[in-house]
């Protein structure tokens, strides 16, 4: 028995959740005014019947002569005489396979002008408008344009929204409504003052685009003229000011690896009012599909690769590519364009340094500045890999020195310095990136080489090293040289070739010649 009751009970409330009701009223959606020998359109929300399983059948009664309607679009057409001025009252009746049910409401034709818009939403949307209370004017270019006016407010903010009295005019009476695009009513958290003319309310704590529309009507209860507009749910917003992003500067003949990990590499991209850091980008696309056999991307570490041979680009010739740029769950598409010219640094990979746990690391990059490009408006910037190591190591751009004390804890075995020269004439970057080895204690004990010399640096040295030892080399063997002529040629002094000539000397020229020491020898 429990059984059969319950059963009973299931097919009950199962008929009960699946008939059809009238959600939304057709006769508060604010029908379309038709007016004399203009054509007509309007078409109802989708929502006024439900629940709907995408099986639902329209039909209609009391249809006038110059009336159509369209089930599939939900759509009311067609163009009325002078004949057709009144109220004609029209029933709409939805059905399932089992279920149907109707709501009615009155067209209204008339002959009378429809409102003239005076101040599109537009000209209101302003940063100066006071009537906008807690809400944020988009900036030229956002992520959150929609095509439509449109505000953002962050989540859970309450916020007023404020239009002219005189956004319309009319002959007769004016009327003001805001509804959602389909029709229906404003969501619960946001109501429409047709007094003071604001919308209000207090934002959800999700991030949505609400499109809305602003309605005159010159009778009340419908519409005649409308505005749409849209608020942008969201915490913040991104935008760009610039084309595209800052050109990258890449060297002809010679392969190149840049990694896009400045915030000079994004210039022109803002949140909010604050320039873009690059860790604020959730996802950043290259497509470099049109220059594959020559150009690579590695969206994971947001490295760009070329080797500019013979498939490359040549001087002039500017690779475009298309750039998705992610962030906030908001996107936004331009472009970045590759210039063969030349590099602010001299190498677009210094050779790697060494470094000590606890002990101090220092680098010039000075010495990488190349001598082809001006240095007057250059921005230079450092990215670091691990990124934590901006807490000890830091980068003065105004000379260009790189130092910092490593801490003696330090656990990586490597760190990769990315410097950036951002151009604010030709809006273009040039990149190097240091390699910063790190040593054990037991390793650094072995000895080391003059790591912090730079490529050019060492080149120099090594020429140095080259020029003095050749110096040297040259004058020993001028010196063995004279040595050998002199020994040959070589004269005997008479003043001390014979026995004869040595009787005539005195004390003081045996002393001179070193003979006062000689031991005397008879010969007899």
């Amino acid at each position: 028995m429990l059984v059969l009751l319950l059963f009973a009970l299931a097919s009950v409330m199962a008929v009960y959740s699946s008939s059809l009701a009238v959600l939304v009223p057709l006769d508060t959606q604010l029908p379309l005014i038709a007016r004399i020998n203009h054509p007509f359109s309007w078409s109802f929300c989708n929502c006024t019947f439900g629940p709907d399983n995408g099986a639902l059948r329209y039909s209609t009664s009391s249809l006038p002569n110059w009336l159509s309607f369209d089930p599939t679009t939900l759509t009311f057409y067609g163009t009325p005489s002078a004949t057709d001025e009144g109220n004609p009252k029209i029933t709409v009746t939805a059905s399932d396979s089992s279920t149907s049910v109707s709501s009615t409401f009155t067209f209204c034709v008339t002959p009378f002008p429809p409102p003239t818009l005076k101040h599109p939403i537009s000209e209101q949307f302003t940063a100066s408008n006071t009537a906008l209370s807690s809400v944020f004017v988009l900036s030229l270019n956002s992520a959150l344009a929609t095509g439509n006016p449109t505000l953002r407010i962050p989540p859970r903010w309450s916020f007023s929204i404020g239009f002219l009295q005189d956004t319309f005019t009319a002959e007769n009476d004016l009327y003001y409504e805001v509804r959602l695009l389909d029709g229906s009513p404003l969501p619960e958290w946001a109501f429409f003052s047709s007094k003071a003319l604001t919308v209000n309310g207090i934002a959800p704590n999700e991030s949505i685009t609400l499109p809305l529309v602003l309605h005159a009507s010159d009778q009340e209860g419908y519409t005649a003229s409308t505005l749409p507009f849209d608020l942008a749910i969201s915490s913040h917003e991104l935008s760009i000011t610039t084309s595209e992003l800052p050109t990258i500067n890449v060297t002809a003949g010679t392969p190149f690896v840049i990694t896009l990990s400045s915030p000079a590499d994004f210039s022109g991209v803002f949140v909010d009012t604050k320039a873009i850091q690059p860790s604020d980008i959730t996802s950043l696309t290259l497509d470099v599909s049109r220059y594959a056999n020559w150009l690579k991307y590695d969206h994971t570490s947001r490295t760009l690769s070329g080797d500019l041979g013979e498939h490359g680009p040549s001087p002039g010739q500017n690779p475009l590519l298309p750039v998705i740029l992610i962030s906030y769950n908001q996107s936004i598409q331009t472009n970045v364009s590759l210039a063969v010219k030349p590099s602010y640094f001299l190498t677009s990979s210094i050779d790697p340094i060494q470094a000590i746990p606890g002990s101090l690391v220092q680098f010039n990059l000075a010495r990488e500045y190349s001598n082809a490009t001006g240095r007057d408006d250059v921005k230079l910037t450092a990215a670091y890999e691990p990124v934590d190591i901006v807490e000890w190591l830091h980068f003065d751009a105004e000379n260009g020195q790189l130092a910092g004390t490593m801490p003696a804890e330090f656990s990586s075995t490597h760190i990769t310095v990315s410097f950036t020269a951002y151009s604010g004439v030709t809006h273009s970057t040039s990149h190097t990136t240091l390699p910063i080895i790190v040593l054990s204690a037991d390793r650094s004990k072995k000895g080391s080489h003059p790591g912090s010399l730079s490529a050019a640096a060492h080149k120099k040295l090594m020429l140095g090293l080259d020029i003095v030892f050749g110096v040297i080399g040259g004058l020993t063997l001028v010196g063995g040289f004279l040595a050998a002529f002199r020994r040959c040629a070589k004269v005997e002094d008479t003043a001390i070739g014979s026995e004869a000539g040595r009787n005539v000397w005195s004390d003081q020229d045996k002393r001179w010649y070193g003979l006062d020491k000689v031991r005397h020898y008879n010969w007899t």
